[in-house]
């Protein structure tokens, strides 16, 4: 299914159960490779987490923005150099799941909409609204 919103080959695709070990849920996932790029997705039952910015603390920035007629959160962890390259999410909470997407790769030094991501803001907001993935 993500391959439909990626005009990429994925290098390598596994499970990803990042969500379920911290959010204690079971929340299934894939973290896909592509090349230096990783995108993960899940589909969690919490709608109350720090990942879809119930805590604004745990992100550098956490915003909102429309694609595609729904409403969803952009998060980012910015460029600690020499560490951590920074990270990207985009969700669509629902009313009772939320659906993620995680990108990692570039340095993130500011709104991810502005820089040129392997992965872009609008192909994981593609992802996230896909209204195949669901714990339904």
């Amino acid at each position: 299914m993500v391959g439909e919103h990626v005009d990429r080959r994925p290098t390598s695709v596994e499970s990803w159960d990042v969500m379920t070990r911290e959010l204690e849920v079971e929340s299934p996932g894939a973290a896909l490779r592509f090349g230096d790029d990783f995108l993960a997705v899940a589909v969690t039952p919490s709608t109350e987490n720090p990942f879809v910015c119930s805590d604004t603390s745990f992100f550098d920035a956490c915003v909102t923005f429309s694609h595609g007629g729904s409403d969803l959160v952009l998060a980012w962890q910015e460029l600690e150099p020499e560490e951590d390259p920074g990270v990207v999410y985009v969700a669509d909470v629902r009313d009772d799941e939320a659906v993620l997407a995680h990108y990692s790769g570039v340095g993130i030094t500011g709104d991810p909409r502005d820089l040129d991501l392997g992965i872009t803001v609008d192909q994981m907001a593609d992802i996230v609204t896909d209204e195949r993935l669901t714990l339904h």
